[in-house]
């Protein structure tokens, strides 16, 4: 994914409708030229801003662009990334991005034989690499790919099918001959190999030279001519001809169901903590600690982006995270009311320092990364103040939303004395979130802080009118990259992930195209299983595919389906589909069971992680339920003797277990 910004001649399209951001004609206004119709419109940059964030706005980069805006045509929109290439082309793209990174933080002011070669030479050496040192006009050729295609790390991919003479290498004459031998031998039931289709393509050749010329004779087909135009038959073609319409019916079966910073976004600082208070659910009962996740921009001092949930850190905490601070907080005030002063402080940052938890290793934390060509910066092990600045500020946070508040843990055992946090919690988590926004927009931004002597508010419009800000260009792609990924097989049942299967028609269409078991890349919420997008790394298309039991699925999180999974088969015995919508029901039960439970608290957080109405009306659970007990899928009985014995472990429920 390529990133872009709101400057003159970027074009947009607006609900479908191609636009020129043609001149800023003020401060807080655009005025926008329809490409379409040459009519003018006039926006605000917060009507714009808000227009973009509801996903009626998508960067867009056309090859129509005038020569005088050309440089961005080579921007790269789709979800495809880097991981999904050989280890050795990804080793090489890298390397790459290391020289273009190098000349670019080396603020050059030309780009020559004389500026160039002392910094390619030092970064080589750095590489320790086996390559061949590339000569400055080779850097300079990558800087160019890797800024004409807005900053996106795909720009330097080897371009290796564009060399050589793309015109026609064989005459229309010879290409019919081998297609005859094609037809002849190697389409039919016989199934006539390859060898013997280029001996009867060859015998051809010398017929039909035998009748001409010596200066007008054809040349004799190679075997990889010949298996360079079977390769490009449809894959069903083949199988009709040489297997029959038959053995193709079974084939095309498908089962369905239906440092230091000089400027904003240089360097961000990104971590997790457990707040020192106790939020309650809507029934006053304590849940626990809430989770918190953090970004702050290094040179301003402002948050970028939070996420407060009970998911202990792993890469959805991080990936929302990380798309909060991408993304305009246009609409904090309609979703908090109380809420005075606007937050400023959005963008893609330049490079984003983490620790060395293991949410922040691993390659879906780089496939969200690399797209925006965000530099990832691991602060070294037992050094925290590498990322100081994350890290005092989560203790400043503390102190001013949890400490004081009723529920209040204290920072120490100490400072606790004989206040029972449990007993007086008062505070939802809907509301805690809404205090902690509050806090942030009307409190921390609009403070003078200490180090920087000034309001971070205030420092941000300072100096991002120097900056230009970087937004994903697309919406839709920003939300699919935010998602884990994998990689999966994908046959005549579809896709299998987490036990469940996945298929639709467009995915029968990729295999027909490209035949069974080839690897796609596929990505998938760990908010909601009910869908996944799948991604063809042949032609980089993005595919939304269902899942085939939706009643069972959609809505149901990661870790809900890992509970689902160990009960159905130690206490149901059985593994089916069945027995996880079973187990489901039965699950639900025993946390609504435990989330009336005071006494348990950390249980009690644990089932609100397990608990499949957090954040959605429960009531066709509710139906489910009682269904299942009116059929004698589940006894009042059975329901009433289920218990936890002990706590629903946050990485696999291996405790669960029931009291006889």
């Amino acid at each position: 994914m390529a990133i872009a910004s709101f400057t003159t001649q970027q074009l947009i399209s607006l609900d479908g409708v191609k636009y020129k951001l043609d001149r800023k004609i003020s401060d807080d206004s655009w005025q926008l030229l329809c490409l379409t119709t040459g009519q003018y419109i006039t926006h605000k940059t917060n009507e714009l801003l808000k227009l973009y964030t509801n996903g009626n706005i998508k960067f867009i980069f056309s090859e129509n662009q005038s020569d005088k805006y050309k440089k961005s045509s080579t921007a790269i929109s789709s979800t495809f990334t880097i991981d999904e290439l050989p280890p050795k082309l990804q080793k090489i793209i890298k390397e790459r991005y290391v020289h273009v990174k190098e000349i670019l933080n080396a603020g050059l002011d030309k780009y020559t034989a004389d500026t160039m070669p002392p910094i390619i030479t030092k970064t080589h050496n750095k590489l320790e690499t086996d390559s061949k040192q590339p000569s400055w006009h080779t850097v300079n050729r990558w800087r160019k790919s890797y800024l004409n295609s807005g900053n996106d790390i795909r720009g330097l991919i080897p371009k290796d099918k564009s060399k050589g003479n793309r015109s026609p290498r064989y005459s229309n004459e010879l290409l019919n001959i081998m297609n005859t031998a094609i037809s002849e031998i190697y389409m039919k039931l016989e199934r006539g190999t390859i060898k013997e289709t280029l001996y009867y393509a060859i015998n051809l050749v010398s017929q039909n030279n035998k009748f001409k010329p010596k200066s007008m004779h054809m040349q004799h087909p190679t075997r990889r001519m010949i298996k360079r135009l079977i390769d490009q038959i449809p894959y069903m073609d083949k199988v009709i001809a040489r297997r029959g319409r038959q053995a193709a019916a079974h084939e095309s079966r498908t089962v369905l169901n239906n440092l230091t910073a000089t400027r904003p976004l240089e360097r961000a600082e990104i971590d997790h903590t457990t707040l020192d208070i106790i939020v309650v659910d809507n029934n006053m009962l304590p849940l626990g600690r809430p989770t918190l996740t953090i970004c702050i921009d290094t040179m301003t001092r402002c948050i970028l982006g939070m996420y407060i949930g009970f998911e202990p850190p792993n890469y959805l905490t991080v990936a929302q995270c990380l798309k909060h601070a991408f993304l305009p907080k246009t609409d904090i005030k309609n979703k908090y009311p109380s809420i005075q002063n606007e937050w400023d402080a959005y963008g893609v940052m330049e490079t984003l320092v983490v620790d060395n938890g293991l949410e922040f290793h691993g390659k879906n934390l780089e496939s969200l990364c690399h797209p925006f060509g965000i530099t990832i910066q691991y602060s070294p092990r037992k050094m925290p103040w590498k990322k100081g600045i994350v890290e005092r500020f989560i203790g400043t946070l503390n102190r001013n939303i949890a400490h004081g508040n009723p529920g209040t843990t204290f920072s120490n055992i100490f400072e606790k004395e004989d206040y029972n946090a449990v007993n007086n919690a008062t505070i939802k988590l809907d509301k805690f979130r809404e205090i902690a926004n509050k806090w942030v927009a009307d409190i921390y931004h609009q403070e003078i802080h200490r180090t920087i002597k000034q309001k971070p508010s205030a420092l941000w419009k300072e100096n991002i009118n120097n900056t230009l800000i970087l937004l994903p260009s697309d919406i839709d792609d920003l939300n699919i990259l935010t998602n884990a990924s994998d990689t999966r097989s994908l046959t005549h049942k579809g896709i299998e992930l987490n036990s469940i299967t996945y298929n639709s028609e467009e995915l029968s269409k990729l295999r027909l195209r490209y035949g069974n078991n080839m690897k796609v890349i596929v990505r998938y919420s760990q908010d909601n299983l009910g869908f996944i997008y799948v991604n063809n790394p042949k032609d980089e298309q993005t595919i939304r595919v269902p899942a085939l039991n939706q009643d069972y699925a959609s809505g149901l999180s990661e870790y809900q389906h890992k509970l689902c999974k160990h009960y159905a088969k130690t206490y149901l015995n059985k593994e089916d589909k069945e027995a996880l919508s079973e187990a489901k029901v039965c699950i639900r039960e025993i946390v609504n069971n435990e989330m009336q439970d005071k006494k348990r608290i950390k249980t009690r957080k644990r089932a609100y992680r397990a608990s499949t109405n957090k954040d959605q009306d429960n009531s066709n659970q509710n139906k489910l339920i009682r269904n299942n007990i009116n059929n004698n899928h589940i006894t009042k009985e059975k329901l009433s003797a289920i218990k936890f014995k002990t706590k629903i472990d946050k990485s696999v429920p291996r405790k669960l277990k029931t009291l006889k």
